[in-house]
């Protein structure tokens, strides 16, 4: 089963994410805790309630999108990192800012990671994440005046 979650944060400098540190689990659960690796696969989206275009690039997140209250879609940024325990990835977002992903745990059925996103070179979220594998996470701000930037982030195995 697939879940996505909807986190509403509040803006900072426009296009700033705040997010109470939370753990979070998604997907489906199967047993084994052995270590293994993963694929992060972290998306930065602007949406806007305007009528505009679906960028062709967003094809495969359009089921995860749909039931937003947004027309317009435009992908931003995109940032695929084979990550195990202890490995790092991150990701430049608008309004002058840097996502940081930690892997701090790697199992066959999850990964638990720590996103911070740094906005004008100071942390504005700091959440702990527990991801069961083939699942994801959808992160979206206030609505500014450029529209709402949507951050996803989903797992997948390493091949």
């Amino acid at each position: 089963m697939r879940r996505i979650a909807h986190i509403t944060s509040a803006g900072l400098l426009g296009l700033c994410f705040v997010v109470p540190a939370m753990t979070f689990l998604f997907g489906t659960s199967e047993a084994g805790a052995e270590e293994e690796s993963s694929i992060l696969k972290i998306v930065a989206v602007l949406a806007t309630k305007e009528r505009g275009s679906f960028d062709p690039r967003l094809e495969a997140m359009r089921a995860d999108l749909r039931s937003l209250p947004f027309r317009s879609y435009a992908l931003l940024a995109m940032q695929t990192c084979a990550v195990s325990s202890g490995d790092q990835c991150g990701m430049n977002v608008p309004a002058n800012g840097f996502l940081q992903v930690t892997t701090t745990e790697s199992t066959a059925t999850h990964l638990k990671l720590r996103l911070i996103l740094n906005q004008a070179n100071r942390p504005v979220v700091n959440v702990d994440l527990k991801l069961n594998r083939n699942a994801g996470i959808l992160i979206k701000s206030n609505r500014c005046e450029a529209g709402t930037v949507l951050i996803s982030i989903k797992t997948s195995p390493a091949p």
